[in-house]
């Protein structure tokens, strides 16, 4: 932070036309200050600037969210990835953040999750039902209410 703030201020890193610079050019200008690297240039571009077609392939949350919501079995290279990211332009931002995305959704596995029993107050109002067409309809689950 420091690096960057210095040569900011001592006009080394100029940063007054960022908005006219293309991503590639932006990037490299970036990366000359230590600690700065492509990937944190590239989220630089993605959130403070608002650059629609950025596609960080270096990042595995990226890579890791491809793989996850085209199912395949490893998460590709970045190299790969490139070509991927070709269907999505102009606006590979906004699919590697479905890609991050992707990786921080949880979906229950139920495969192994097994049916609990009906309790005993269910069972007597199933038959109930099947007796009286009247119980039928007050057994019936409802949807619930849309609130206001």
């Amino acid at each position: 932070i420091r690096a960057f703030a210095e040569r900011a201020a001592s006009g080394e890193l100029p940063l007054d036309d960022v908005e006219s610079l293309g991503d590639e050019e932006l990037i490299e200008r970036l990366s000359v200050v230590p600690g700065i690297g492509r990937w944190t240039a590239e989220m630089f571009l993605i959130f403070q600037l608002g650059r629609l077609d950025v596609w960080p392939v270096g990042d595995l949350g990226v890579r890791k969210g491809y793989a996850t919501a085209w199912a395949l079995p490893d998460p590709p290279t970045p190299k790969e990835l490139v070509a991927y990211g070709d269907a999505f332009r102009p606006y590979r931002s906004v699919a590697a953040w479905y890609c991050w995305r992707a990786v921080d959704t949880v979906v229950p596995d139920s495969s192994n999750r097994s049916v609990a029993p009906p309790s005993p107050a269910a069972r007597s109002a199933t038959k109930a039902a099947a007796k009286n067409p009247a119980a039928k309809k007050a057994a019936a689950p409802r949807p619930p209410k849309a609130s206001r």
